[in-house]
């Protein structure tokens, strides 16, 4: 089964829960995007360059310290837009979506599923830190489902 998980900025909710799946499944595969990755001019960049780019906010640092406590290094991973194409190759689609609505492709699929995980962009340490252990949460629930 292929899963695509998708938040805004693809930065911190669909980035946690893609590395996090990954680890997790033998038999399952994920990925990630963002549906404002356009809009803010960063597709295909690096969630380490993002995290040093003086203008960003702390969310990309504060991501990848926490999920490199954890023992995962997703630096690397880069900033997706999601698009039609994913939706049509994944089985299953994860939204985690704040304030920024669903494209009509998303929101119209029968593949679609929403997890109400609230966005940590601009926010603490401790509630990055609440996120992603709500997010892995989630994920380990949803591997332990597919088996």
């Amino acid at each position: 089964m292929n899963v695509l998980f998708v938040c805004n900025g693809n930065v911190a909710r669909s980035q946690i829960a893609e590395a996090m799946f990954n680890h997790l499944s033998d038999q399952h595969q994920a990925v990630s995007a963002g549906t404002a990755v356009r809009q803010l001019d960063v597709e295909g960049q690096t969630l380490k360059a993002h995290s040093e780019d003086p203008n960003a906010p702390a969310t990309p640092v504060i991501v990848l310290g926490l999920m490199k406590e954890k023992g995962f290094d997703i630096s690397s991973h880069t900033r997706n837009q999601v698009t039609p194409e994913m939706v049509d190759t994944a089985d299953r689609v994860i939204l985690m979506l704040g304030r920024v609505p669903p494209k009509d492709f998303l929101a119209k699929s029968e593949k679609t599923e929403i997890w109400n995980i609230s966005d940590p962009v601009r926010t603490s340490q401790e509630s990055t830190a609440i996120t992603l252990d709500e997010v892995t949460a989630r994920v380990q629930a949803l591997v332990e489902d597919l088996g």
